[in-house]
């Protein structure tokens, strides 16, 4: 972006950044931020069960386990991000 500033790099490196970002907002930030709300908000002790059963059965995948925390921890919509051109 400083190179933008500069005057090095075309205002296309910003777009492509506004590109990059958005997919990783709409594809994981916003996805995990309305499976979160409805886990919040979920009153039926039998649904939120279901739903702790669920995660014991990622946490016990090693493999689901580790999917599970690439997008918890967003570093999934990063890599996501960057293969945008």
């Amino acid at each position: 972006f400083i190179a933008v500033w500069r005057g090095d790099a075309s205002d296309e490196l910003l777009d492509r950044y506004v590109r990059q970002r958005r997919t990783a907002t709409v594809e994981h930030v916003q996805a995990m931020s309305i499976r979160n709300k409805r886990l919040l908000e979920e009153k039926d002790p039998q649904v939120r069960r279901e739903r702790f059963m669920d995660l014991l059965r990622v946490a016990a995948d090693s493999v689901a386990a580790k999917e599970y925390l690439l997008g918890s921890s967003m570093i999934a919509g990063v890599r996501r991000a960057a293969e945008i051109a």
